[in-house]
């Protein structure tokens, strides 16, 4: 509530760590610590040269209003030195996105990353299926359950990477990061929330992973299938619950969907309604 008693909509300061910076076109490539996501950002006039470089490979803060999505006009903060600036255009990203001018040593020709040309991420699918029963509307797959009920899930998805997509037992182990690189089932909106509707056997880590595939390598193009259970809390609430999942690539990125014809779709997340009665 403000002083007139009017309710004031949470601001969500995230920290996100600076990775490359282009002062002179006011261009950034920026790493969510809070979901892992890479954006390239084009920001305004507020944050000075000197002081923005000064936090190259260190941690900024990003308002993104009341929402947990990189948009335009959300707001960077450089918090030692009082300083924000506005971003005015923003693109996806990834590990290998780069403002650095790469040379063509064969023809010649420098190529350099469009301030407004779309960077997918390191890792895509297509949806193909999912269980439950598609809603009269046809706007959600649904379940109906009962409290402690355990529920098999499935979902089955398409390799559109452009790479394979590896087992996480075959992965290396990284110390002080628990399945590193491994690809997995994690709770949306928002991102890593822990649901305590759920059974806390629900998850394999954290209260927010599902299930981490774990089969032969898939080629890009693939076709995959993830297996799981969910359990319904013994306490909790009889009502209707929304579940977005999303995949990630973990310590890495979290992935996005695409069409069939590889166009980038607006949202990520595959959603259940769940019933609880």
């Amino acid at each position: 509530m403000d002083s007139s008693s009017q309710c004031i909509k949470k601001q969500n300061n995230v920290y996100f760590t600076l990775k490359e910076l282009d002062t002179d076109t006011k261009r950034a490539i920026i790493k969510s610590d809070y979901d892992y996501r890479y954006y390239l950002v084009e920001y305004n006039s507020g944050c000075y040269s000197s002081s923005f470089r000064r936090y190259l490979n260190r941690q900024i803060v990003v308002n993104l209003g009341t929402d947990f999505y990189v948009d335009f006009w959300d707001k960077i903060v450089l918090q030692d030195d009082n300083e924000t600036c506005e971003i005015i255009d923003v693109d996806s990203a990834d590990f290998s996105t780069t403002l650095v001018e790469d040379e063509d040593t064969n023809s010649g020709v420098i190529f350099t990353l469009p301030v407004k040309q779309p960077i997918s991420g390191p890792y895509q699918y297509l949806w193909k299926a999912q269980n439950g029963t598609i809603s009269v509307d046809r706007t959600a797959h649904e379940i109906t359950a009962s409290r402690a009920d355990t529920i098999a899930m499935s979902v089955t998805l398409v390799n559109r990477s452009g790479r394979e997509i590896k087992g996480l037992s075959s992965l290396p182990a990284v110390a002080g990061k628990i399945n590193y690189g491994g690809w997995g089932l994690g709770t949306s909106k928002p991102i890593d929330n822990k649901p305590t509707w759920l059974d806390a056997s629900s998850f394999v880590i954290n209260g927010n992973r599902f299930v981490y595939y774990n089969g032969p390598d898939i080629p890009d193009g693939g076709e995959f299938t993830l297996t799981w259970n969910i359990k319904i809390s013994s306490t909790a609430a009889r009502g209707t619950y929304k579940m977005y999942l999303n995949c990630v690539k973990e310590w890495e990125n979290w992935t996005q969907q695409v069409s069939r014809d590889g166009i980038l779709l607006p949202s990520p997340d595959i959603f259940w309604r769940v019933y609880v009665n």
